[in-house]
């Protein structure tokens, strides 16, 4: 059945356009929203939470001044495009765009508009060159032809002043596949956001097949999704983006089974689904309407609570902050709205905060690196947990390289599919490109080499730590810095107020304000108690492997 939250709110089953507003707010109230949308799409995408949540708010992102990039890499067949393209359905679906590997062509032809040189639709149509035989006067038709030779002057005059304008705001790209060197030299700077707008010529031909050269304008910044990203000239783009992976699991693939299994025994399954997304379209257009225009602020510090080792730290925290503000204004009639010398702004909650702290540390390590997760799962699996070297006679414990066989070997026997000789070196080099592990040669098979991990309990390690560490104390390390800004705030002219259904604006005192801010509920953050659970699994782990470790060095002592 359909859920209830957006049940019956789709025009065709109001009576009138206020009884569909009525239902749209009374939608846009519900602190479960965004969690009731993951939930239906879990009717067709399962376990890929990760997939699903950043998939949603990149798109969500394409109607903020910051839209957001998000890179989705893994292995083949394992759901990258699926979770995406259903992921996808819940937004207009003027607003999707999915590109294939083609050339500029493609968004000339079909998102171009001929504007004029002031930047309107150019509606002026060709003038028509007079025939003889309409006219008995020959001097008539001399006279219509002089008067055509003027038109078509001036036609051409105004075309040469005309561009085509690809406006690119409030769209989501979804690259299908990777884009022709051409399209992305094209974009690049758009997707960038190095340029707001960006001017070019293009050489095309026309429907003669002349060649002739179009004037193109793109503007806007839009959100973009890579589902394939192999080739070299799209990895700088990286930097700038969200790194996401599919899970791979066998209890992902069964309930993918119980999917299909499932719509075949029941086809009318897929009419509710359809139907329901359908009504979550119309509600993301009747909030992207709401929030236009509108500003956003933050009222916490969150500087000194995020990782800050890396150069790579700066761009990955602003992401940070526009994934929070996504939240925020996903929930906007929800949030308490600060009025400030007579702009409005839709202020964050602690809520948003820690649920996008919590999402941002599914993704911290394969954003950081631009990896997949089943390469840092190889390494973290395997990799680091180098064998110990029995036959050091100074050294107790010491460890040894991995051959690169032996790598081969033990990732087969833990992961599956199997993977060729050929992928684990693949691997094993952009372990290294990161800085994870280091190559050297080996001196039993020259042909061979030999892998040392690097990345063990140092500066990325620990940022992981550190990062579930302030997940977890959050609150108490953000409290101070929001009574400080209302501080601030208090020697302003600024006021606060909540939106209420039918009702005037509720206004607030500044005590309701700090008690709202840091208690208002949102989606509640459930990874909180995964996050608990692991740190205490963690060290329960660590120590266990102290011991194993002790008790092998122990076991080849005895041995020698």
């Amino acid at each position: 059945m359909t859920d209830t939250v957006f049940k019956d709110f789709v025009g065709k089953f109001c009576e009138s356009a206020e009884e569909l507003q009525k239902k749209l707010e009374q939608a846009a109230m519900n602190p479960f929203l965004f969690q009731k949308i993951m939930d239906n799409l879990s009717k067709t995408v399962r376990e890929d939470e990760s997939v699903k949540f950043a998939v949603f708010f990149t798109c969500f992102s394409a109607y903020t001044k910051e839209p957001l990039n998000t890179f989705i890499r893994g292995p083949p067949s394992t759901g990258k495009s699926y979770g995406c393209v259903q992921t996808c359905q819940c937004f207009p679906e003027k607003d999707i765009l999915n590109i294939g590997s083609g050339s500029p062509k493609f968004l000339i032809r079909q998102q171009g508009v001929l504007v004029d040189s002031s930047g309107e639709p150019f509606i002026m149509e060709r003038p028509d060159r007079p025939r003889k035989s309409e006219y008995r006067e020959a001097e008539d038709y001399r006279e219509a032809v002089r008067s055509f030779k003027t038109e078509m002057k001036q036609y051409n005059d105004k075309v040469a002043e005309t561009h085509t304008l690809i406006d690119l705001s409030g769209k989501t790209l979804v690259f299908l596949e990777s884009p022709s060197l051409e399209l992305f030299n094209m974009l690049r700077p758009i997707l960038s956001h190095d340029k707001e707008e960006m001017n070019f010529p293009y050489v095309d031909k026309d429907s003669k097949g002349r060649i002739r050269t179009i004037n193109v304008t793109v503007r806007g910044w839009p959100a973009s999704i890579f589902l394939k990203a192999e080739d070299q000239y799209i990895e700088e783009l990286a930097t700038r983006s969200f790194t996401i992976s599919p899970v791979e699991s066998k209890n992902k693939y069964g309930a993918g089974n119980e999917v299909t299994n499932e719509f075949a025994s029941f086809p009318w399954k897929k009419d509710e689904i359809e139907h329901y997304r359908k009504e979550v379209q119309t509600f993301i257009d009747y909030l992207k309407r709401e929030i236009k225009d509108k500003q956003y602020i933050l009222p916490f510090a969150l500087n000194e609570a995020y990782p800050h080792d890396l150069p790579r730290d700066m761009r990955d925290f602003s992401h940070l902050l526009q994934l929070i503000q996504c939240v925020t204004l996903l929930h906007a009639k929800q949030r308490v709205i600060l009025v400030h010398d007579e702009k409005e702004f839709i202020v964050s909650s602690f809520k948003d905060v820690e649920f996008a702290f919590c999402k941002f540390r599914e993704i911290f390590e394969t954003t950081r690196t631009g990896l997949s997760q089943h390469i840092l799962s190889f390494y973290h699996k395997i990799v680091k947990e180098m064998p110990i070297d029995t036959e050091s006679i100074t050294v107790e414990g010491k460890r040894k390289p991995w051959r690169t066989g032996e790598l081969v070997n033990k990732y087969n026997v833990i992961f599956s599919p199997r993977r060729s000789r050929r992928t684990i070196l693949r691997y094993l080099e952009l372990l290294e490109e990161i800085g994870y592990v280091s190559s050297g040669e080996d001196a039993d098979d020259k042909r061979s080499s030999i892998w040392t991990a690097l990345v063990q309990e140092t500066k990325e390690n620990c940022a992981l730590n550190d990062f579930d560490q302030t997940l977890k104390d959050l609150k108490p390390k953000l409290e101070p810095s929001l009574k400080k800004w209302l501080e601030q705030l208090g020697h302003t002219n600024a006021q606060f107020y909540t939106e209420k259904i039918n009702t005037e604006p509720q206004w607030l005192s500044w005590n309701q304000v700090e008690e709202i801010l840091l208690c208002q509920e949102t989606n509640q953050c459930h990874d909180l108690v995964k996050l608990e659970t692991r740190l205490k699994t963690d060290l329960t782990v660590k120590a266990s492997v102290v011991e194993g470790k002790t008790q092998d060095a122990q076991s080849s002592g005895e041995v020698e």
